[in-house]
């Protein structure tokens, strides 16, 4: 397929039913899922990653690499769910399609789920499919061309339709397709955002996150910014696009990239990267609405040369958590509201992501092996284990 990313038909759709969230496959590029902030910014020393969970009423959800994670060709990622009064995780990688290139969660405020898989072993479309039943059963939505490389690619918005980020030929485009819908809009693309005054206020370099609605006004789109002090975030208002009104408190200073944007019932949380002097830190930009501005939260420092391995919101309410590594262990922590950010022990070798519900979970890997530790007392304690079948060679 080639010109711009759009979503499939029908037949197309059923396909994409046929060949959701197989565990085989293999990545088109051979490079591993999570992209660079600020890509072509060589001064940005931060990779993204994808893994992460997502509440829902009828499920939480861990999306999670396996295998060989040093081989990308050997990496099969995983969907566990736990549901409610289950102690238990489940897999359920059942959908079909090749999920080397990682998978995407994004939670509905009606309580469903979307899921998209990025394009693997040469295909140039993403599927996409939700549930509302915890993963029991699930619903084939129209395919969209090539999932971008983002942990916010996929967002629903509030009529059941959804919103998603396409990895175009010339930058990125953000398409909109309602409930029901065999074919998408598109939206605005990285270089129509990027011409337009907000952007060029921006000195926009690539838009990297989607929501589906900010307060009744949307969708909400999140980018990497050139001039410092400005944050990415732009709204369709008027038949304009114009920016979100997000900009840095005094005390932060430097470039910044909008690394996800998780939706709540009551408004949205963006996490938000600046490269500053002394290294990246991270802020966590929260509103209601255009009409309630923007609070953001203390900067969590993060070094000169860290390594995201996993964030994602805390539990329904979209608070952020992020899993990292500085040195030789790793570290985490989860936003305590405004005021700052609470660290957690550092998580187990292995560990992949975080789940939270009331209590944290650290979900590891190695391998084939998948472990679940639960945070009790300030120390992790193993709460389950299960083997992964996994075909090795299957993606050659």
């Amino acid at each position: 397929m080639r010109g711009r990313p759009r979503l499939l038909g029908r037949g197309a759709a059923l396909l994409g039913a046929a060949v959701l969230l197989a565990a085989c496959g293999s990545s088109d590029g051979g490079a591993p899922a999570g992209r660079d902030v600020a890509r072509g910014s060589s001064d940005w020393p931060l990779r993204v990653p994808l893994a992460t969970s997502a509440e829902t009423p009828s499920a939480l959800f861990a999306a999670v690499p396996m295998g060989h994670l040093s081989q990308p060709l050997e990496t099969f990622w995983q969907l566990f769910v736990r549901r409610p009064g289950s102690p238990t995780w489940l897999n359920r990688t059942s959908l079909g399609i090749a999920t080397n290139g990682g998978l995407l969660l994004a939670p509905a405020a009606s309580g469903s789920l979307a899921v998209g898989t990025r394009p693997a072993n040469k295909l140039e479309f993403s599927a996409l499919a939700s549930t509302d039943d915890g993963g029991r059963s699930w619903l084939a939505l129209p395919p969209v061309a090539a999932l971008a490389d983002d942990v916010s690619a996929v967002a629903a918005t509030p009529g059941g339709g959804v919103v998603v980020l396409a990895g175009g030929r010339r930058g990125e485009d953000v398409l909109v397709a309602g409930p029901g819908a065999t074919s998408a809009s598109t939206l605005v693309t990285s270089a129509g955002l990027g011409a337009g005054t907000a952007g060029r206020a921006c000195g926009l370099v690539a838009i990297h996150a989607v929501a589906g609605s900010w307060g009744g006004d949307g969708p909400l789109v999140g980018a990497a910014c050139g001039r410092p002090g400005v944050v990415g975030l732009f709204v369709r208002s008027g038949g304009a696009w114009q920016s979100a009104g997000a900009r840095l408190p005094a005390e932060l200073s430097g470039k910044t990239e909008v690394l996800a944007l998780f939706p709540s019932r009551s408004g949205v949380t963006a996490l938000v990267a600046v490269l500053g002097p002394g290294g990246v830190s991270l802020v966590a930009a929260t509103s209601r609405g255009p009409s309630a501005g923007w609070s953001f939260s203390a900067p969590l420092g993060l070094g000169r040369h860290p390594r995201l391995v996993s964030l994602g919101p805390a539990g329904a309410a979209g608070s952020p958590f992020v899993v990292w590594s500085d040195g030789p262990g790793l570290r985490a922590s989860l936003l305590a509201g405004l005021a700052g950010w609470r660290s957690l022990p550092a998580p187990p070798a292995g560990t992949e992501t975080l789940a939270t519900t009331g209590t944290v979970e650290a979900l590891s890997v190695h391998d084939t092996r998948f472990t679940v530790w639960r945070l009790r007392s300030q120390s992790w304690t193993v709460v389950q284990q299960t083997t992964v079948p996994i075909e090795f060679g299957s993606s050659g």
